[in-house]
């Protein structure tokens, strides 16, 4: 019998902080790639600033601040 599992897709910007998680898309933009933050990427969501600002995550063992654009527009899931 096979088992389906089904994994929840996350908006980086509203999925829950201190976690981490594979990026499954991201915009075509060099920047992030630049960053690192491209598909198939792990990263862990460090936390999202009040009032709209910012989501710091890490990867490659540094921290990066990602706009919230930019971070509505990433979706992850948890590995």
């Amino acid at each position: 019998m096979d088992k389906k599992i089904l994994k929840i897709v996350y908006n980086l910007y509203k999925c829950p902080d201190n976690q981490n998680y594979i990026i499954l898309s991201s915009p075509n933009s060099a920047l992030l790639a630049n960053l690192g933050i491209k598909t198939g990427s792990l990263i862990k969501k460090e936390k999202t600033y009040p009032l709209g600002g910012p989501v710091l995550i890490s990867l490659f063992q540094r921290q990066v601040a990602i706009g919230k654009e930019f971070a509505n527009s990433i979706y992850v899931s948890e590995p």
